[in-house]
């Protein structure tokens, strides 16, 4: 009787260790084997450009901004990095989903949903602005529009892009992914390129 139960707890320990799916596991945060091999070839793409163009990224994008050019406090809080901005395109994470970033389903909340698809998109638009020619960098949502369509739970990734930019405006689209790489959310919407101005407290 020892040896059978002995066998059993083998062979759920096995279970664990292999990770396999399920809201335990999507809980628990952790990057999913499909979406890890995601971020890492996001990452890998964005060093690939980083090199090819000469630029230091930690010197663009800074350790202490999670990866975004800039500073944004609410990113920081919410705890999203940035993988990729570059060419119109922006990847950002959420590595692990903690409960404060959940709603009472124990999925992520339309909330930071929203907020990963809408920095996808900004961060995508802002990446086209040239700089060195006194564009703006900017970014202003307009509009956006949300589809939500399966619970987002896990790790979760955000691909935006810029689908096509005026002087003054951009056009974007992103997806989010859930910890298994699926489908969860999709959005468009509309970007105003403006200038930072100092506002008073």
């Amino acid at each position: 009787m020892k040896s059978h139960e002995a066998n059993q707890q083998a062979s759920a320990d096995s279970a664990t260790q292999a990770g396999t799916p399920g809201l335990d596991q999507a809980k628990a945060g952790g990057l999913h084997p499909a979406n890890a091999r995601g971020v890492d070839q996001a990452k890998a793409r964005a060093m690939e450009q980083a090199n090819a163009s000469g630029v230091d990224r930690e010197a663009a994008f800074g350790r202490d901004a999670g990866g975004f050019p800039l500073d944004i406090p609410f990113l920081g809080f919410v705890g999203l990095r940035a993988l990729e901005i570059a060419d119109g395109r922006a990847v950002l994470v959420l590595e692990e989903q903690q409960r404060h970033h959940q709603n009472s389903f124990d999925m992520a909340h339309g909330g930071v949903v929203m907020t990963m698809l809408d920095v996808a998109m900004a961060m995508a638009g802002r990446s086209l602005a040239r700089a060195d020619q006194g564009e703006a960098t900017g970014m202003i949502t307009i509009e956006m529009k949300t589809t939500f369509m399966q619970p987002a739970l896990g790790a979760l990734r955000a691909e935006g892009r810029c689908i096509h930019r005026t002087a003054s405006m951009a056009f974007c689209e992103a997806d989010l992914f859930d910890f298994e790489g699926r489908l969860a959310a999709r959005s468009s919407g509309t970007f105003k390129y403006a200038r930072h101005r100092k506002t008073k407290p």
